[in-house]
């Protein structure tokens, strides 16, 4: 995607970007499973093996056990260092 070294890796000078999964955890999609602005997704109502428990941006936890930490503008526009063919 162009956004390698900074993205894509876990090494010393990259993001830290992570996510602990349980693989056994059984969840029902909903708007209000999800940390997003809309109130739709074409998801709702499909049942899903493997959650995620924490996700860390940039090193910092940014979801723990659904509950979303961050603050809002914590997240950093990077541009892309390729251009895809059209």
């Amino acid at each position: 995607m162009g956004l390698a070294p900074q993205k894509g890796s876990i090494a010393i000078g990259t993001d830290a970007d992570l996510m602990i999964l349980d693989p056994t955890e059984e969840q029902i999609i909903s708007t209000e499973s999800l940390h997003q602005h809309v109130d739709y997704t074409p998801f709702a109502g499909m049942t899903v093996k493997g959650w995620p428990k924490t996700i860390m941006l940039r090193g910092e936890i940014l979801v723990h056990d659904g509950n979303l930490l961050g603050s809002k503008g914590f997240g950093q526009y990077i541009k892309r260092k390729i251009k895809i063919q059209e």
